[in-house]
């Protein structure tokens, strides 16, 4: 499936505000997304769903538990301002992709899949960025196909095969060395 929004300008994920709310006499903490990144999300989400439907599809568009491969491609328009205390035209920082990539990915959940746990490889790409760019979204959804082959399992042995490594450490890297005789750390550091 792929699926191109078009006049949304993608929004990178923002930490939620906290607050306090009453719960059966107490005051309990809370939190809830920032306004900004909420319409953003409703935008997303209504927006897609409406199409989903235009389309005569059902929402979720892949069933519950449907394993799934989600590349997202973004451009995003930076709004330029005038500084107060300057006065200079300033526009604001690149985002993060994987900020834009959480915000979009979640706003889509109950619209394209049923919740994002389900997407097993998931990859954002920043394609333009700026104060000239038009703002859209692009999504490259496939279902996810079960290799033959237990890949971890797979380098894991492969990676073993090259020499044992050092069991005190917690993280070890393989350099790709061949070792020259059995004695050697065998390219484990």
């Amino acid at each position: 499936m792929r699926l191109l929004i078009e006049g949304i300008n993608p929004m990178p994920w923002t930490a939620p505000q906290l607050g306090t709310k009453r719960v059966g006499g107490k005051v309990v903490p809370i939190t809830f997304p920032k306004a900004e990144l909420a319409e953003y999300q409703e935008a997303i989400h209504d927006t897609v769903a409406s199409a989903v439907m235009e389309k005569g599809l059902q929402a979720p568009v892949f069933a519950k538990g449907t394993l799934l491969i989600c590349e997202f491609f973004f451009w995003r328009q930076l709004e330029s301002y005038n500084s107060l205390a300057t006065g200079r035209k300033v526009t604001p920082k690149q985002p993060d992709v994987t900020n834009m990539l959480k915000a979009t990915e979640d706003a889509l959940q109950g619209v394209i899949y049923h919740n994002d746990t389900n997407n097993r490889v998931v990859s954002g790409h920043l394609i333009e960025c700026g104060p000239e760019v038009e703002p859209r979204i692009m999504l490259i959804v496939n279902v996810a196909r079960q290799p033959a082959i237990n890949f971890g399992n797979l380098l894991a042995q492969e990676v073993l095969k090259k020499g044992t490594p050092d069991r005190t450490k917690t993280v070890w890297i393989y350099d790709g060395s061949v070792p020259k005789d059995e004695g050697e750390a065998k390219g484990f550091a």
